[in-house]
């Protein structure tokens, strides 16, 4: 990096910037799967027919 002088170390959040993107949506994706199996899990279990 250009503004770094020799020998400093990185800061993970300035070398994994471009994975923030990807983390945000791999961590909503599992929100919103968790979400659907949770309704899924009550309806099954409110289901009069079962």
């Amino acid at each position: 990096m250009a503004h770094k002088k020799k020998g400093q170390l990185t800061v993970s959040g300035e070398w994994a910037k471009h994975l923030r993107k990807y983390m945000r949506n791999q961590f909503w994706k599992g929100e919103r799967k968790a979400g659907k199996e949770l309704v899924r899990a009550e309806l099954k279990d409110d289901c009069p027919g079962d």
